[in-house]
């Protein structure tokens, strides 16, 4: 999808995460940013929304959502129905996209994506011919219960990158981590990930490398927040060879 607008284009694609409420840039923007179905067939919505002066054209496509290896991968799947696929959004106007999916007896929450990407109109030129179009990933999650606790489960471990940091999570609902830190024996502190926004679902693992200690510790602690609980994290971890 990405390399496809790309080669239509000629110029740039912006893809943008969400964290909460609503997100905008440029013209579009999309709410909820997170959605939520229930696991026995239920259905939402989401809206699409042009805040420029000019109409655009937004194509809403559904993704499996896993990650393996410690990433994030996005498969094509019909388990979620999109109604409508495409749509022309007039200035100010917002368009109802609904969502449906099937039915599944898994037994922990399943999750998929949902790209929202504006495309190129050739009647819209600029002045210096190039036009940034905006790619927003949506997180859905589907579940027939209350979202239950994430089971956050580390470890650490040597390898000639540096120190591989690992979170598995055991729970039946995912985690959404941020400002994750490890922290030495000396007190000095490795942030892993910045200020990004992490998720890790459920039955998943994510992984990060520290390749830039000055010494190989025995022992790392992890600090962080987990955001859909609102708890602190405080985990101490050996580091295996």
């Amino acid at each position: 999808m990405l390399s496809a607008l790309r080669r239509i284009l000629g110029g740039a694609l912006l893809l943008v995460g969400l964290a909460a409420g609503s997100a905008s840039a440029g013209s579009l923007s999309v709410a909820p940013t997170t959605v939520k179905l229930d696991a026995k067939g239920g259905a939402a919505v989401l809206y699409a929304m042009n805040r420029g002066d000019q109409p655009i054209m937004v194509q809403v496509e559904g993704y499996a959502w896993v990650q393996r290896g410690g990433t994030d991968r996005l498969i094509a799947t019909d388990a979620l129905q999109l109604s409508p696929p495409m749509a022309r959004i007039a200035p100010g106007e917002k368009q109802t996209i609904r969502l449906r999916v099937t039915p599944s007896t898994q037994p922990h929450e399943r999750s998929f994506r949902l790209l929202v990407s504006e495309l190129p109109d050739p009647n819209h030129k600029t002045s210096d011919g190039v036009r940034v179009l905006l790619q927003f990933s949506v997180p859905v999650f589907v579940d027939d219960r209350a979202h239950e606790a994430p089971a956050l489960h580390w470890e650490a471990q040597r390898t000639p990158d540096g120190i591989r940091v690992s979170v598995r999570n055991r729970g039946a609902g995912y985690a959404k981590l941020v400002d994750l830190t490890a922290v030495a024996p000396d007190g000095s502190r490795h942030p892993l990930t910045a200020k990004s926004l992490n998720y890790v679902l459920a039955g998943a693992e994510r992984s990060w490398t520290l390749s830039h200690l000055p010494h190989a510790p025995a022992q790392l602690r992890i600090e962080g927040r987990e955001l859909h609980g609102n708890t602190a994290l405080h985990a101490a971890v050996t580091v295996r060879d």
